[in-house]
């Protein structure tokens, strides 16, 4: 309740509808991944440079959108 008080429920809900495309977005890459991502058994990744790990597992970076991060802006008095 304290989140809905300092932000605003306007604003979440705001920043949930905005927030869609991206987690479809997100969600889309997801599943063209060509391996899948060992949770338990990470320790083989610490010593991998980034671009082979982003190429075995057929990962690409989102572009940054100042769109995204200014419809989520939500005030000086936030939680975050």
């Amino acid at each position: 309740m304290r989140l809905f008080k300092n932000i605003g429920s306007i604003k979440i809900i705001k920043s949930l509808v905005y927030g869609m495309p991206l987690l479809f977005k997100i969600l889309f890459r997801a599943k063209k991944m060509t391996q899948t991502w060992k949770v338990r058994d990470y320790h083989q990744y610490l010593n991998t440079p980034l671009n082979e790990i982003r190429r075995a597992h057929g990962l690409t970076l989102l572009e940054y959108s100042d769109s995204y991060s200014s419809s989520l802006k939500f005030g000086s008095n936030s939680c975050f």
